[in-house]
């Protein structure tokens, strides 16, 4: 499929002061075909440094584009526009990859560290 503008909707009020914006965006594409140069069209809406919060999801069964495509996956990830390529196409790069419902849970709090300085060697 391709880059599909309905799918694409600010994340959170008030960024445009700042000239940050955020934005998420659903779509039925596996998560490599969003990475691709260009599928994100260029124009005036992307800007260098934005982010954009990324949901992947795979096409109903019964659905007629469902055969179509290589089988997506519930992916998760943040991306951020990085440019415009040599051959003009908006280019985005992996920020972070929160993966798919099915991944083990990170730990939440790593490993208790001590306090001060190491004990010297004796």
């Amino acid at each position: 499929m391709a880059f599909m503008s309905n799918g694409l909707r600010d994340a959170f009020e008030g960024q445009g002061d700042a000239q940050f914006f955020a934005f998420s965006y659903a779509c039925f594409d596996p998560l490599q075909e969003v990475l691709e140069p260009g599928y994100f069209p260029s124009g005036r809406l992307l800007k260098v440094g934005d982010l954009i919060f990324v949901g992947t999801r795979p096409r109903p069964a019964g659905n007629p584009w469902h055969p179509l495509k290589p089988k997506a996956e519930i992916r998760r990830a943040l991306l951020m526009v990085s440019g415009l390529d040599a051959r003009g196409r908006l280019t985005v790069r992996l920020v972070q990859d929160y993966g798919r419902p099915e991944d083990p849970s990170a730990e939440l709090v790593g490993p208790k560290r001590g306090r001060g300085r190491p004990r010297a060697a004796q």
